[in-house]
């Protein structure tokens, strides 16, 4: 638009297809770039920020960089009465077989958010569904190779002791809820904190 190419004449057109795939390879080379950031960042098990998981908090971890400047970075930390009550969830799930008596079971029994909201539906299958509460062992490893998801961190290291993070999970849509990407699209990594319910179980 700023150098207002004639798109009447072959040079002008040609000129236009020339900058748009030009611009096209600056998107998938910000876009690839972004990627490698995120798989770095999944490799050292890192909270990338955002809003906690239920059960959690970040807590900064101070290091120095190679040219010795003092930096922060993030992991999770578990709040321990935050955590039994996402085992309660998932126990109580298990049991009664449906998210909607669970939504239920949570307002019968005045089970509330760290908001102190009522659980829905929707808040339930979100930590019913995340895996940063799985205990990262063989056979979670196995569900993740099945799934075709992108997994930073080597199989010795689902020693079914810690959990795991997911990078690249949802997209942003804008005035609405973020929608989950295909499992295809996720990069999963071995995290700093344990998991807490079983492979199996989750």
């Amino acid at each position: 638009i700023g150098e207002q190419f004639d798109t009447s004449t072959p040079m002008g057109r040609a000129m236009i297809y020339i900058a748009s795939v030009f611009a096209q390879l600056e998107r998938e080379t910000i876009a690839e770039r972004i990627r490698d950031n995120m798989l770095q960042l999944a490799r050292a098990g890192r909270w990338t920020g955002g809003k906690t998981p239920t059960g959690f908090r970040s807590e900064a971890v101070p290091y120095f960089d190679n040219n010795m400047n003092s930096k922060n970075m993030y992991k999770l930390t578990g709040i321990p009465e935050e955590l039994e009550l996402v085992k309660t969830l998932y126990s109580q799930y298990l049991s009664l077989g449906s998210i909607s008596k669970l939504e239920i079971w949570c307002a019968e029994n005045g089970v509330k958010s760290k908001n102190s909201k009522y659980f829905d539906k929707s808040a339930l299958k979100i930590i019913l569904s995340n895996p940063v509460y799985a205990v990262a062992d063989e056979l979670l490893y196995e569900y993740f190779t099945n799934n075709n998801v992108d997994i930073a961190s080597d199989e010795s290291e689902f020693d079914g002791s810690h959990g795991v993070l997911s990078y690249n999970k949802t997209q942003e849509i804008k005035g609405k809820r973020n929608r989950i990407k295909d499992m295809s699209e996720w990069i999963i990594a071995i995290s700093k904190h344990k998991g807490i319910i079983s492979s199996s179980d989750w």
